[in-house]
């Protein structure tokens, strides 16, 4: 009680007296605790130290950290700020610690001591499925750009689906699979893929702590044996910073694809291809689409 006031160097003490009876066996029948309470100060800050940051903006870690001169000190306070800097995925550690703890103070400068991550990251891998044929992965991510908390991320994967490319052609009358011959006929852009650039904050700073956003630009190329797809398209979200105790988001995407189609197969169903692509018309379109979620 006396700490979320601020009292943080609280002391309770307690004297326990016992009342004595001559009876056998209830040689003590009463108890009398007597507590001393010492509140001692309120705490306060007197200054924000920020320790061991090298690429991120001191403003921004203040900002984050919510601590201004003046403020009454409190252990949620404190823990309020650190989680507010780890939720940006910027700190391997960050604690904060007011200087001198053991010493009772009216007013502490409180050390802000950050760890960051490494700002740079690339993965990549390989791989072959029947499906999809030889595919690859790769991703680069450069974190924290401006010392500001943005995010860029480019990602781009692809595959060249080459048995999808192999058409059987049989001469009219024939009675056999040995009188067909197969033929590699594969379309003019055969290359299936997705690429996508994009930048994203944790929090929408300096206007809300409680919203985060992205923009992406997007690129996407699909190639099957009832549609061809290709698509170029940017998309802005915004979506809640928290996601306890629901997650909430909202993305629009603009954009220009041309779409070709036939009939959908047992093969589009199998490989779970999405239904409502059947229902675009086809041809060259320009489009947008709001897709709120909630989770």
């Amino acid at each position: 009680m006396f700490t979320r006031r601020g009292h943080l160097y609280a002391r309770v003490e307690d004297d326990e007296v016992f009342e004595e009876n001559p009876e056998p066996g209830k040689e003590f029948s009463k108890v009398e605790v007597r507590y001393r309470i010492q509140p001692g100060p309120i705490v306060k800050v007197g200054f924000v130290e920020v320790v061991g940051q090298r690429r991120t903006q001191e403003a921004l870690i203040r900002n984050l950290v919510a601590l201004n001169p003046g403020d009454v000190l409190t252990p949620e306070v404190i823990d309020r700020g650190q989680q507010a800097l780890l939720r940006t995925g910027l700190f391997f550690s960050a604690t904060l610690t007011p200087r001198n703890p053991e010493v009772p103070e009216p007013e502490k400068t409180i050390q802000v001591q950050l760890r960051e991550r490494p700002t740079k990251d690339f993965q990549a891998t390989m791989g072959f499925s029947l499906e999809d044929g030889p595919r690859t992965t790769a991703q680069w991510t450069q974190s924290n750009l401006g010392g500001r908390g943005l995010t860029f991320t480019a990602a781009a994967k692809a595959n060249f689906p080459f048995l999808r490319y192999t058409v059987r052609e049989c001469p009219p009358g024939a009675t056999a699979t040995s009188q067909c011959t197969d033929r590699f006929v594969p379309p003019s852009d055969p290359l299936e893929r997705v690429i996508d650039l994009g930048i994203s904050a944790p929090r929408l700073y300096p206007l809300t702590d409680a919203l985060r956003g992205g923009i992406d630009l997007i690129h996407e190329r699909d190639v099957r044996p009832n549609y061809q797809l290709t698509k170029y398209s940017g998309q802005a979200s915004v979506d809640l910073a928290r996601r306890r105790p629901i997650a909430a988001g909202i993305a629009y995407e603009v954009g220009y694809q041309v779409f070709a189609k036939g009939n959908q197969s047992i093969d589009d169903v199998l490989a779970g291809v999405d239904r409502r692509l059947f229902r675009l018309p086809a041809g060259e379109m320009i489009f947008g689409s709001l897709r709120p979620t909630i989770t």
